[in-house]
Parts: structure tokens; sequence; C-alpha cells
């Protein structure tokens, strides 16, 4: 067993504000966590002569955050559970604990804030020192306690300023989504159509318009970017200026959509898809003719019990740049008529067993309203899914979007 001195011969008080005095002058000038960490080094090293040393700190989980003139790399090592239940000095003395590669120290220091530890300093104390052991216990606890506390307040610091930051991103793409959806929707002899949409508390890409042709002819559209935020909410805007650009080009359907995909294949590299869906009704003709991009099937309701999903199309535009195929759909439209479209959100709501809303629950609650208004129609789904959830949160954006003949 080695034996400490028990006389000191030096006055280690100088060792201890001079240290005290560095490692202010470099938390006052804001220094990096690194910064601070070399100062503790150069503490133990230079100044107590201590030549075998291992700091653990606790960040997410214990990680070694300073080592020298050990034999093991310690920062591939886990601190063993008889240590990180400790909050008092562990000599290591005969150690029969659970990884015998820290039995190369003597001892084991806490280091606690608000009675937590915060961090576990190991070492081998010098064959010859001057400094009495029993002495410098606090003084090491003290500098420790000091960069903990300065490197957490960095962190918390850090983390108030990127939520800001987040919380700014999110306000502008929400802007931008708002801007995106038509201001009004056509009330008319012939249309009535009425849009909800339920935001979640991340800004999806979620999207739905409204363009009109002429007095007979109109496209109705809906989609969902993948992804959140500013980059969901760009991406959509140029989705959004394309489709309006390219239909008042007069290009049909299947060239409209086989565009799209190129763009957003072409200005898009992180995997980013968009599923969508496109209708041409034209109340003259009394058709609905449509693609189906990957998206949720809208639902049209014709008769009293009878409703038909509209998929015919392609896949969800964006990972490959060729579709392999685009199908056009084509369907009798006439007054009475009701066409729900919706994204992704309604039919993926859990309630708190973690089911599913589903598409069962979306046909039976439309064959309940189908004589009700568009407006009415989307408030009597958003009360059912509300009740089905009974309280538990949306995991997405929801849109809904109801077109009824009149």
């Amino acid at each position: 067993m080695r034996e400490f001195p028990i006389n000191s011969k030096v006055d280690y008080k100088g060792v201890e504000l001079s240290s005290l005095q560095e490692i202010t002058l470099a938390i006052n000038n804001n220094l990096p966590e690194e910064s601070l960490y070399k100062i503790f080094y150069f503490t133990l090293k230079a100044n107590l002569e201590i030549n075998k040393f291992v700091v653990y700190a606790l960040d997410h989980d214990w990680q070694c955050a300073l080592q020298y003139g050990v034999h093991t790399d310690f920062r591939t090592k886990n601190l063993p559970n008889d240590i990180r239940h400790s909050n008092s000095i562990v000599y290591f003395f005969n150690y029969k604990g659970q990884d015998q590669e820290f039995s190369e120290f003597d001892i084991c220091i806490p280091v606690t804030h608000k009675n937590k530890v915060r961090a576990y300093i190991f070492l081998v104390w010098p064959e010859k020192t001057d400094i009495y052991f029993p002495d410098i216990v606090p003084f090491l606890r003290t500098v420790s306690n000091i960069i903990q506390v300065a490197i957490e307040n960095k962190k918390l610091a850090k983390n108030e300023i990127e939520q800001e930051k987040l919380k700014k991103e999110l306000e502008i793409a929400r802007t931008v989504q708002t801007h995106l959806f038509p201001k009004k929707l056509p009330q008319t002899d012939k249309l009535n159509i009425a849009a909800t949409y339920l935001p979640h508390q991340s800004v999806g890409g979620d999207y739905y318009d409204f363009i009109q042709v002429n007095e007979n002819q109109f496209y109705v559209c809906i989609a969902d970017v993948s992804g959140k935020g500013i980059p969901a909410a760009i991406l959509m805007s140029n989705f959004q200026a394309s489709l309006r650009t390219m239909i008042r080009m007069g290009l049909n359907l299947k060239k409209i959509i086989e565009e799209l995909n190129i763009q957003i294949y072409e200005n898009t590299q992180d995997g980013t898809f968009i599923t969508f869906f496109i209708a041409l009704i034209d109340l003259e003709k009394n058709r609905l003719n449509y693609v189906n991009a990957g998206h949720n099937p809208p639902l049209i309701i014709s008769g009293k019990n009878s409703f038909e999903e509209l998929q015919l199309g392609t896949t969800i535009l964006g990972p490959i740049k060729n579709l392999p195929f685009v199908n056009e759909g084509s369907i009798e439209i006439n007054a009475g008529s009701t066409l729900f479209l919706y994204t992704d959100g309604l039919a993926e709501a859990e309630n708190k067993e973690m089911d599913a809303f589903g598409t069962i629950f979306i046909e039976e609650q439309l064959i309940k309203s189908r004589l009700l208004s568009a407006e009415e129609i989307n408030s009597e789904m958003v009360a059912c899914v509300d009740k089905f959830r009974a309280g538990n949160p949306f995991s997405d954006d929801v849109t809904l979007l109801t077109c009824k003949v009149k």
C-alpha cells in the first residue's frame, strides 16, 4: 500500500489561488470547453505533479473527458457501475471491482454539485510530494466543480440559443407554408369547397390548392413533403410555383406530374420526396380526371352509401428521375358528389392505446356527414378524430380539403 505524506512542506494555497485565478479568467473570457479542461490538465500535471489521472464527466452519459499517463485508453471504457453509484471517495488498494483496468489508480474523488455527482477524478498520487493529501482533496473538488458548472452553463446557454433559433425557423416556415394556401375558396351555385388545416408542433410540408381555369374547370390538389421546417416549406413553395406555371402553359396531367418529379429529383439530394394528388374537375362535362402520386387515396362519394378511392397514378415524386409509369384516372362526377382529400396525419392519428384512426373511420364518418356542407363535413371529421384520440396529440400536420358539387 502506498503511503501518503503526512506533512506539507509547500504552500499549496498558492497553487490553489493561481489555478482558480486562471480558471476564472478563462470563464470570463468565454473560452471553450476544451480550454477549461486544458487548465485542469495543467493544474494536475504541472502544479500538483500528478502523472497519471483520468476525469469522467457527466453529459448525457458518463464520458472520459480527460486522461494522462495511463496504460488504457479510458475514452473507450465505460464508467464501472460500482463507481458511478458512489458519492464518496473510493480507494483502489486491492480493488475488487468489475473492471480491473481501473486498479492502476490509487483513488477516485467524486465531484458533486447540488447533491448530484457531476464528475469523478481518478488519479495516482505521486511517489514524492510536498502536498498533504487530505488538504488537496477539497481543492481538486473545487477546481473540478467550477469547471463542470461552467461547462454545464455553456451547454445550457448553447441549448437556449439553439432553441430560440429553431423557434425563429419554425415561425418563418409556418409563415411560408400558410402563404401557400389559397386565401379564398369558391362558394358558388355549382361548387362548395372548404379546407381545414391542423398544424402539428413542428412545421410539416402539407399543401393544398385550388386553381381556377374557367367558369367550369378547375384544379384541386393536395400534397405532403417529407421533412420538416424551412427546407420543407421552401421545397413546397417552389413546387407550387412550378405547378401553377405548368397549368398556365396548358400542360396535361401526365406531363405536369413528370415535370414536377424531375424538378424535385434535381433540386434535392437528401432523399426528400413528395406525395401528391391532383384532379382536374370539369363541371360542364361532369368529369374528374386525376393522377395520384403516392398520396393517401382521396374518396369520392356519389351515392347514398357508396364511395370510390382515387388510386390511379404513379409513385411518390422525387426519389427517381424518370417515373416508371403515370396512369391518369377518370371518373364521372355529378351534382351531389363529394370529393374528400386529406394528408396522412389524419389516418395516422393515434389514441392512447397506439391504435391508428385509419381509413375505416374516415369512410364511415364521410357516409354519415355526406349531406352536410363542405365546411361541416370537415368539422365533423375533426370532431370524430378528436374523440378517437382522447387527448393524445397528433404526430403530424392534418389537412382536409372537401369539394361538393351542387
